[in-house]
């Protein structure tokens, strides 16, 4: 690395094992690194001709396109120097991808005309459209640089990388972005985004922020940095807010989902499904609710604990905590008195639940109840909305 280079006066002499020297001066000298310097032409020129990118004459070319297309400015000394333009777009070329940055894409082969001409446009044309469907990502970080929405951001949550405050974009679509690290995070849409408890993900160290579409829809906290899987889908063997802390059994709608507790809907409990919008209300009144490590000896569902007010409780005898399963009875009737279940759209009426299958593993113990009481659910809740 040439700007880590020691000077030829200050090098030291090709010496052996036994030499001996005379000791003229001892001085403690401090510095830093500096990064490399820009690139001249001469040097881009050198690295085009190293990795194989273009032609003698195709090169000229391809230097000017960038200098014309403001990518790059020329400096004293031919020094070309990347633009914010140029910077912005080698970083989404990068996030969306990376071969579109890197020298192997562009690099010359000796093979038949045909067969490299043919080969290149199939790779450049899926290549294409993996990008056009990708271009989301490189909006953000367009409007985040170029546009003023950015100066409207407000401080949310930290990075874990430099655990300085990101910026969080409200104009769809909505986004976090590290000023410092010069990174955008996606965030689920049409919903509200707030800090969540200043936690942390145990895996990054970004803090959580708690997504919501409204008091009776669905909330979960999220990492910024792994939100393709919220904390609601995350294994993590530890951490409270993952799935296996907090899930209790399959979706009574879709067949790869799992009904999570929502541990921020208190007093008015619900569980909600991790893949699409089906959302469970019960233990009404409840003052805590939680989900033991625990299982059904009798169907190897997740155990729930309740906690009910004395003067709230549903439970037989006055009783106010209770822990079991709620195939059984008496956490049945506590969660009858809560509510029902709701969908996101339409779906099946009274009477098409059909007949549950025997539950295959211990997430997907509690289906078969909850199909069971489906419809039982829909004509409760359609009894109350008649009255």
């Amino acid at each position: 690395m040439p700007w880590q280079g020691i000077p030829l006066e200050e090098a030291m002499p090709t010496c052996e094992r036994g030499d001996a020297f005379t000791v003229d001066e001892i001085k403690l000298v401090e510095k830093q690194t500096s990064p490399p310097d820009y690139l001249t032409e001469a040097e881009l020129i050198t690295l085009m001709e190293k990795h194989g990118i273009g032609t003698d004459a195709s090169i000229p070319v391809h230097i000017n396109n960038i200098c014309q297309r403001n990518y790059v400015t020329v400096e004293n000394g031919r020094k070309l120097k990347p633009t914010n333009l140029g910077i912005v777009l080698v970083h989404g070329y990068y996030k969306i991808d990376a071969e579109l940055v890197l020298p192997p894409i562009r690099s010359a082969g000796k093979a038949n005309f045909q067969q490299v001409l043919q080969h290149t446009l199939d790779i450049f044309k899926r290549k294409f459209h993996y990008f056009v469907d990708s271009i989301t990502g490189m909006d953000e970080l367009m409007e985040v640089s170029f546009s003023p929405i950015a100066a409207t951001g407000k401080p949310l949550s930290r990075c874990g990388k430099c655990h300085r405050f990101m910026k969080y974009i409200q104009a769809k679509p909505s986004r976090l972005h590290c000023s410092h690290c010069d990174e955008t995070y996606s965030l689920p849409q049409n919903g509200a985004i707030k800090l969540y408890k200043e936690l942390r993900c145990p895996l990054d160290e970004f803090e959580l922020v708690l997504w919501t579409s409204g008091s009776r829809g669905k909330s979960y906290p999220l990492c910024p940095y792994c939100f393709r899987m919220g904390c609601n889908e995350c294994t993590h063997p530890s951490c409270q807010h993952s799935l296996n802390s907090l899930g209790i059994g399959q979706c009574v709608e879709c067949d790869s989902g799992v009904l999570v507790l929502d541990t921020t809907s208190g007093p008015k409990w619900k569980m909600a499904c991790n893949k699409c919008n089906v959302v469970v209300h019960f233990f009404e009144h409840a003052h805590k609710v939680q989900v033991r490590t625990s299982y059904c000896d009798a169907c190897d569902a997740s155990l729930v604990a309740v906690d009910f007010n004395k003067t709230r409780t549903p439970l037989p005898a006055g009783e106010t905590q209770h822990t079991g399963c709620l195939k059984h009875a008496t956490m049945r009737h506590a969660m009858h008195r809560g509510g029902g279940a709701r969908r996101g759209g339409t779906g099946p009426g009274p009477g098409s639940a059909g007949n549950p299958k025997k539950p295959k593993d211990k997430m997907a113990a509690l289906a078969a109840y909850l199909c069971s009481c489906k419809v039982t659910i829909h004509l409760v809740c359609h009894f109350i909305t008649l009255k």
